[in-house]
């Protein structure tokens, strides 16, 4: 079912359960924080348009008015979204209804924080933890889920995306992930050579 709603682009992505902080100065959006805030927009999509401006089928993440830190004399706002569940993209309008900022149709996924069942996984960021603990500071539960995972780990956006967009439980996004924890454990190891004074070539 589509649900209609204002979008703020922005070149990142979050999962359920994130906070987002955002310094709003544009008028227009300027005017939607004020729709959030009286609760004529109660939820805000946020396509994620990491090299792409916002295109049917691109994955955002739906959002909702956590609280707001502080309103500057001159109108800005320093505010707090927190995710609540994704989307896709399925409609997008620059201007939107009579509002001057954008809006359109989206998709809700009711995205499911899935339990992460592999061990070899696990087992790997376990001794990644016990030799960087200062580096990488997890906290890795038995009944951890995906979004509890991604969200701790240092890897960019891009890479959270491309995880997000394969199918749940398939072949492919355990082996992205695994490719993700191996590349993290390189990466880390190689910091901690060139700390001790001598680098891999």
């Amino acid at each position: 079912m589509l649900k209609a709603l204002p979008l703020f682009p922005l070149p990142l992505i979050k999962l359920p359960g994130e906070l987002l902080e955002l310094h709003i100065f544009e008028p227009r959006y300027r005017k939607l924080l004020e729709d959030l805030k009286t609760g004529e927009q109660p939820l805000i999509g946020i396509p994620c348009t990491i090299d792409e401006a916002p295109q049917t089928g691109q994955l955002g993440c739906l959002a909702r008015l956590k609280s707001i830190l502080k309103i500057h004399p001159d109108g800005r706002a320093d505010i707090y979204l927190e995710v609540v569940d994704l989307f896709q993209l399925a409609q997008y309008e620059p201007k939107w209804q009579d509002k001057p900022y954008p809006g359109g149709q989206v998709q809700v996924l009711n995205a499911q924080n899935l339990r992460i069942e592999d061990h070899w996984l696990i087992q790997q960021l376990r001794l990644l933890k016990a030799q960087y603990p200062l580096a990488l500071p997890l906290t890795i539960k038995k009944d951890m889920g995906e979004f509890d995972l991604l969200a701790q780990l240092p890897i960019q956006d891009i890479a959270k995306l491309n995880y997000l967009q394969l199918p749940p439980n398939s072949p492919a996004r355990k082996a992205l992930l695994r490719y993700e924890v191996k590349q993290l454990g390189l990466l880390l190891m190689q910091q901690k050579a060139v700390y001790k004074g001598f680098c891999f070539n």
